[in-house]
């Protein structure tokens, strides 16, 4: 074997020559204007071929560096892009066929399976921040049942139509076993939901291109109801929470979601409490008005402080006034009303 330099169709060739044909080692620089946008191949050649292991790159800086078959990648090879990203793949023919992992700048990284180079079958893509994907491949095209587990846990479960997230979902949270069932259009969540919470509650609402809007309901799993808006994400304006005793509360979300402004609440009984609520706790001064008993129609004043009373002053009429400074006052008084708040099912954002 010789060592030479001279001129093939696609460029210009030096190395080791056997019958006047490359074969051993050499490099050739190809031409300007090469079609497929090779730049210099360094490797192994047989009988004139650019066969064995070797260096391939592009004009683009791709560089494909692995096994060739006649010119072609066939065998194991990796495929390092310009912008960083890494592929390593078997090649059969100059198409990928078999498994593939695909390591992406960010730290993604994506294992598939190729048929004469398309992706078929399973495939599983593990994120920069921990969460694992496992989907299906048809034809090169997302397809068929998938599903996310984040790295807390938390699993999403899903379907790809034509390359996109299509229709029903189901969204689990590993700390309570709460469930959230939605709906995709386009990859983007639109149309009806159900929140299945821990402890039996249920919330319907709406999705509109990925964003909580228009009426909502809670129900609660003892028979309460909550009635409210969204917009753009977070509770908004009125709302109106039902017990299953009949008892209502009337009450204002603010811009931020939270239960903040005006509030009147009203027993079953025909008692209320009127005042203002700052995020979902009474605040301020606040009326009481009882419906029975021997103070029927008086109205108490209180004084609340984050969801604590902290005085009451309390009218009997003819000028008697009785003050409240602390629930335990109340142990002295002779029961002169029965009031009761029923619990709630949970009303924060």
């Amino acid at each position: 074997m010789t060592e030479e330099t001279f001129e093939l169709d696609f460029g210009t060739f030096t190395g080791t020559v056997v019958d006047n044909k490359p074969h051993g080692f050499g490099t050739l620089i190809f031409k300007p204007d090469d079609p497929m946008g090779r730049q210099k191949y360094e490797g192994e050649w047989l009988e004139g071929t650019k066969t064995g292991q070797g260096k391939m790159t592009f004009v683009s800086g791709d560089v494909y560096d692995g096994a060739f078959l006649d010119g072609v990648p066939h065998g194991q090879g990796d495929f390092r892009y310009s912008d960083g990203q890494v592929e390593k793949a078997s090649w059969e023919e100059g198409a990928r066929h078999g498994l593939s992992r695909f390591l992406s700048v960010n730290g993604t990284t994506e294992e598939m399976t190729f048929i004469d180079g398309e992706a078929n079958g399973p495939a599983k893509i593990e994120k920069s921040d921990g969460s694992v994907e496992q989907r299906q491949y048809v034809n090169g095209i997302k397809s068929g049942p998938a599903k996310l587990t984040m790295v807390n846990g938390d699993t999403i479960e899903y379907s790809y139509v034509h390359d996109e997230i299509e229709g029903e979902a189901t969204y689990t949270w590993k700390a309570n076993g709460a469930k959230e069932i939605s709906h995709y259009v386009k990859g983007v969540k639109h149309g009806h939901s159900v929140e299945y919470s821990e402890n039996g509650d249920k919330e319907e609402r709406t999705y509109v291109s990925g964003v909580l809007q228009g009426p909502a309901v809670v129900y609660g799993q003892n028979g309460d109801r909550l009635d409210f808006t969204y917009k753009n994400g977070k509770r908004t304006g009125k709302a109106t929470y039902v017990w299953a005793d009949g008892s209502k509360e009337l009450s204002l979300y603010d811009d931020q979601g939270e239960q903040t402004g005006p509030a009147k609440l009203i027993w079953h009984n025909g008692a209320q409490r009127e005042g203002l609520k700052k995020q979902g706790q009474w605040d301020g001064e606040v009326f009481y008005t009882y419906s029975e008993g021997p103070r029927k129609g008086k109205k108490d004043k209180e004084l609340w402080a984050e969801g604590k009373l902290i005085k009451s002053e309390k009218f009997y009429g003819q000028g008697e006034q009785w003050d409240v400074e602390d629930w335990d006052d109340l142990d002295k008084m002779d029961d002169l009303t029965k009031s009761c708040q029923p619990s709630k099912v949970k009303q924060g954002s």
